[in-house]
């Protein structure tokens, strides 16, 4: 008789053997493509260069839930680049996951055995083919990053610039999904996870990249499921007007809700050691075309920053920083949830005849004590609709060996509002790291963590790292 247990067990070692399969098939595909791009370049620009950086991570939780949970990952980031042209550049750039035991414990092994399949997870791996100073061509998985969303698509994307650095760029492909081979949960623009249908990414503007003080760009994103589910323009800007002053703008507006989803703006001025920094940022919460979150009227809050440093000499950071938060209650507000008397409210706006406030106070402070040692500060108090909120960590670093660092660190926080429970947690971190040269090219690290958390208790990492780099031929 086949148990259960065993059939579970046999499609967990397929599908992990069909993962692996899939990586080998696709890091052939990309080095095949390599080389056909590379025999395309200039014979003086054919000169390559292979870049590794290989993590193993396992992680050991013996009091989790009184039973304890194991976790095992192992990371790998791949680049090939040609080192011999700086106008005619070629590079493969490819970054695995390997999961093993996602953080679960006996029991939940036993309810679920398929949690304990190996996962392999392909986040990015795409050929970056420059054939001239003024043209970038893409092509594989991608990563995208806005200021408040991040998108991960197959597909490819080009960008052509004059020597003005003015110019245009387009990006097309499919949204990953998880179910796909060596695909992973890539969250929605809601926050929530998309279904496995497939989806359709469109991107494509003017940018501007490094001409003088100015650089910027203008986009339309549109994502489609046979349903639209974004459809954007934005903005971006970043300006150097002054060698004294740094400022960058931004903005998104939804066609799907017609709704400002955000605008920020940012300044900086350095001054000799002191430095200055002011912000503001305005949000309105919105969501995929098919969300029903669409359906709540939901309101913007403004958020507002300042903040000073300094530093010299030994003092490698003095830093404060105020921040200021309002929030509306012309609908329901989803952004934040905090835990009141043993229930869950949204915001408290609507007890402040419509407005809501929050602010907080950040202080950061570093310092090398003496030529091997270093330690900072760093404390928060925020107070408002948020209730009240004290955080504190210190930490101390020492190099007992060029090759050898210490470490220790502790902190705590405390959560108070309108009701008589107090919520209080800490934890502490106790580590070292080591980094060995092996040769010229190639750097071995180890690191051991041991971490209490008031939580949950005792944990133990332990990390072994290899970063190489050679020269394929030249």
């Amino acid at each position: 008789m086949i148990s259960v247990a065993s059939v579970v067990e046999k499609e967990n070692l397929s599908s992990a053997a069909s993962a692996l399969s899939a990586v080998k098939f696709l890091v052939v595909a990309l080095l095949a493509c390599a080389a056909w791009c590379a025999s395309q370049l200039p014979a003086q620009a054919q000169g390559l260069r292979l870049g590794s950086e290989s993590a193993f991570r396992y992680g050991d939780w013996p009091s989790y839930r009184g039973g304890g949970a194991v976790n095992t990952v192992f990371v790998e980031d791949l680049t090939l680049d040609n080192t011999a042209c700086d106008d005619c550049r070629l590079t493969l750039q490819a970054g695995l996951r390997l999961e093993a035991n996602p953080g679960i414990d006996e029991q939940e092994a036993a309810s679920y055995p398929d949690l304990e399949r190996a996962a392999a997870r392909l986040h990015f791996a795409y050929l970056d083919w420059r054939p001239t100073g003024g043209i970038q061509l893409r092509a594989g998985r991608m990563l995208t990053f806005d200021p408040d969303e991040f998108m991960s698509f197959d597909g490819v994307s080009l960008k052509l610039l004059t020597s003005r650095k003015l110019g245009i760029e387009a990006s097309f492909g499919m949204a990953v999904r998880e179910r796909w081979p060596l695909g992973f949960e890539a969250p929605a623009f809601d926050g929530l996870y998309f279904e496995d249908r497939p989806m359709t990414l469109l991107r494509t503007g003017l940018v501007a990249e490094g001409a003088g003080w100015f650089s910027g760009r203008v986009f339309y994103r549109r994502a489609f499921d046979g349903q639209v589910q974004k459809d954007d323009v934005g903005t971006s800007v970043h300006l150097v007007p002054f060698p004294f002053l740094s400022a960058a703008f931004s903005a998104q507006y939804s066609m799907v809700v017609q709704r400002l989803e955000y605008v920020m703006a940012d300044g900086a001025v350095p001054l000799g050691p002191f430095s200055a920094t002011a912000g503001y940022a305005r949000r309105s919460p919105t969501f995929a075309g098919s969300s029903i979150f669409n359906y709540f009227n939901t309101s913007p809050y403004d958020e507002a920053h300042a903040g000073v440093s300094w530093s010299s000499g030994a003092w490698k950071e003095v830093s404060l920083r105020y921040r200021f938060r309002v929030l509306r209650s012309d609908g329901v507000y989803l952004g934040v949830l905090y835990p009141s008397g043993g229930r869950v409210i949204v915001g408290k706006a609507a007890d402040l005849g419509g407005y809501a406030f929050d602010q907080g106070t950040d202080l950061a402070v570093r310092r090398r004590i003496t030529g091997r040692v270093e330690g900072g500060i760093e404390t928060s108090y925020a107070e408002g609709d948020g209730g009240r909120r004290t955080t504190g960590v210190v930490d101390l670093r020492y190099r007992a060996k060029p090759w050898l660092v210490l470490s220790c660190s502790g902190g705590g926080s405390k959560f108070a509002d309108d009701s008589p429970r107090t919520y209080e947690g800490g934890a502490v971190v106790a580590g070292a790291g080591a980094d060995f040269s092996v040769a010229d090219h190639t750097t071995f690290s180890l690191a051991l963590d041991e971490t209490w958390v008031s939580f949950y208790g005792w944990n133990v990492y332990a990390t072994a790292g290899v970063r190489t780099g050679f020269e394929l031929w030249k």
